[in-house]
């Protein structure tokens, strides 16, 4: 990808109350280097590695890494990975996706490259116009020689009609483990509903690998699916929430407890006209 000559830095940055109270010197300083580094990109997410940050703001490495746990941790302003050697500035977007419509094509582009399948999902959400999204990460942060090792997932909320809001949550290891079993889940949805989700949609595989991390299985699935496909196929107002985000999101298991709706035979349709 090719790298903008510059970055601003507005300044608000200055008079912002988070930096004015909680940013110590040092602190300040990082920050400004990570947003305005060589390695930078228009979307706000960038390889880099805890040695390239050392070298070129002239800290030690063990100070990087504690510098990455506080600005993770405390600030809770990026996360990073150092399996892809990504770092994510969360609050990017808010000032720098905005301007030309040739900046915003290479947003998307330096979306569409991002490695980690965390940072990429959050990214294309709020580029979609979803900013009810949220990146966290587990506790048990881990030191290595490599770098830091944080176990992440995203929280999304999503409104689905006036009356539902679903939240799920998704974590970056189990969407590889799930592949086979999310495409069969979605063949038979496809089968059932005669609509074409595709299986390698990331909306589609976080809500069904949520469910199966939670144990529910591909029968389980099959049983929601028929279940809430006689009820509503032939509601047209229903009938549009047939889709993966309703069908398996947190209401997933009242709907997998929910007794079938009776479906007349031929026979018994044709006797009531």
């Amino acid at each position: 990808m090719k790298m903008a000559k510059y970055r601003n830095v507005q300044f608000d940055f200055w008079t912002d109350s988070k930096i004015m109270d909680c940013f110590t010197p040092e602190d300040r300083y990082f920050y400004l280097y990570l947003m305005t580094n060589p390695h930078t990109s228009l979307c706000g997410c960038y390889e880099i590695t805890a040695g390239q940050m050392a070298l070129e703001t002239g800290y030690q490495k063990e100070v990087i890494n504690k510098l990455i746990i506080r600005f993770t941790e405390t600030h809770d302003v990026i996360r990073y990975d150092s399996k892809t050697r990504e770092l994510l500035l969360l609050n990017w977007y808010k000032y720098n996706w905005h301007g030309s419509e040739k900046t915003m094509i290479g947003v998307q582009k330096g979306i569409e490259q991002i490695k980690n399948e965390v940072f990429r999902l959050y990214l294309t959400n709020v580029y979609a116009g979803n900013t009810n999204v949220s990146i966290g990460y587990t506790r048990d942060i881990v030191e290595k020689s490599i770098g830091l090792v944080y176990p992440l997932y995203v929280t999304f909320t999503f409104l689905c009609n006036e009356e539902y809001i679903d939240t799920f949550t998704t974590d970056s290891k189990d969407n590889h483990e799930n592949l086979n079993k999310i495409k069969e889940i979605v063949d038979y949805f496809n089968t059932v509903t005669g609509k074409k989700y595709k299986s390698s949609s990331k909306s589609t595989q976080s809500h069904i690998n949520a469910r199966l991390n939670e144990g529910f299985t591909i029968d389980d699935f099959k049983r929601v699916i028929d279940v809430k496909n006689a009820e509503w196929k032939d509601n047209p107002k229903m009938a549009e929430y047939l889709r993966p985000e309703t069908l398996f999101g947190t209401k997933f298991e009242g709907y997998l407890n929910q007794q079938p709706v009776a479906v007349k035979s031929a026979t018994e349709r044709l006797r009531d006209l």
